[in-house]
């Protein structure tokens, strides 16, 4: 037992060894086994398209962020420190430079939770367009409130210009879920779910680390490797079919004779 209470491995010990019977720590040979990661459980493309729709239809303030997360994978603090200064509409570029997170009730800014060297990442078309259109309407915003906007440079912000606190962004995005019927699933699922409709796309495995920015392969696989699904089949059909075999059927009769 450690200082905490909590048993660990080599707080168990044979109890010969104590008496000099044994020279080794028995307990301290075996291998513990590596904890796996949880599978991810998440919506399905069109409960997201759903989502979406429904709360774009009700001009929900939250949209233009949500639709972020739902396409990029930014975790909240990223979403809700995001700065119009690290944003590039015409090249579709978002550099994740900056977060706003909770400690001891307090709202931090600091550097994102960066795990790997690259923090710019790629967005659609689509999305892109729907920050476009958010930055007119957040402009007629800063109009209306005049002397009364605050001027945070933030993509998402309250009406005058205020930054979203990362605990309503949480209990409001519940309360959508719940109002439209749709499986309960956390804020933080949309990341894991913009991650699974890259490899539904096909996208690499390394592409979609490096968009998740993910410090290695390993733990993108880990996580989302279970997701892949019909991906990995379709690749090596795909890449097969580069090869202009004159009869596949042929070849496949030789290898059934040959090897039966």
């Amino acid at each position: 037992m450690d200082a905490s209470g909590t048993w660990t491995t080599s707080s168990v010990r044979c109890p010969a060894s104590g008496a000099g019977e044994v020279s080794r720590n028995v307990a301290a040979l075996a291998e513990v086994p590596s904890a796996k990661r949880p599978r991810v459980k998440i919506w399905h493309p069109e409960q997201l398209a759903t989502f979406l729709d429904a709360i774009a239809a009700d001009s929900e303030p939250l949209y233009p962020m949500l639709h972020l997360a739902a396409f990029a994978g930014l975790r909240r603090g990223e979403l809700c420190g995001l700065r119009w200064q690290d944003v590039d509409l015409d090249a579709r570029l978002v550099d994740v430079a900056w977060q706003r997170t909770t400690a001891q009730h307090r709202v931090v800014e600091s550097t994102p939770k960066t795990e790997g060297s690259e923090s710019v990442i790629d967005i659609d078309a689509g999305t892109a367009e729907v920050l476009r259109v958010w930055r007119r309407q957040q402009r007629e915003e800063r109009l209306a409130a005049g002397p009364a906007w605050q001027d945070t440079g933030l993509v998402f912000t309250r009406e005058d210009g205020s930054s979203w606190h990362l605990d309503y962004i949480t209990h409001h995005f519940g309360k959508l879920v719940a109002k439209h019927r749709l499986p309960k699933i956390s804020l933080h699922k949309l990341r894991h779910l913009a991650a699974s409709l890259q490899i539904a796309a096909g996208v690499d495995i390394a592409i979609v680390s490096k968009h998740l920015r993910h410090s290695s392969i390993k733990i993108t696989n880990d996580t989302y490797g279970h997701l892949i699904g019909t991906v990995g089949r379709d690749a090596a059909e795909a890449a097969a079919a580069l090869v202009p075999l004159r009869s596949r059927k042929t070849h496949s009769r030789t290898r059934s004779l040959a090897f039966p």
